[in-house]
């Protein structure tokens, strides 16, 4: 996983995750509401993303989930990210009721 634990984020760069076994593509969210009221989401079939945009420095919430070849949602890996200091969350399991 990357960004690793502790490790010091001046911007936001590189979100990397296990690739999966089964995963047709990826939904990555990025959002500053841990709620994700209005995330920048987007699809993928690589086991990373770069953001195109500019940040402020601000806290930041991301998670990612797979979809499946019948396209079928696997749940949500979540993590926090704080931007200009050194502290990174990095995601946990949820399991998915």
């Amino acid at each position: 996983m990357r960004p690793a634990q502790g490790e010091a984020v001046g911007a936001l760069e590189l979100f990397e995750w296990a690739a999966t076994s089964g995963a047709a593509y990826y939904q990555f969210d990025l959002d500053d509401n841990p709620n994700f009221s209005s995330p920048k989401s987007i699809t993928t079939d690589n086991a990373q993303y770069m953001p195109t945009d500019k940040f402020v420095l601000s806290d930041y919430y991301w998670r990612v989930r797979i979809y499946d070849a019948d396209r079928k949602p696997g749940p949500f890996i979540t993590g926090q990210i704080v931007s200009g200091v050194t502290r990174v969350y990095l995601p946990l399991v949820t399991k998915q009721k």
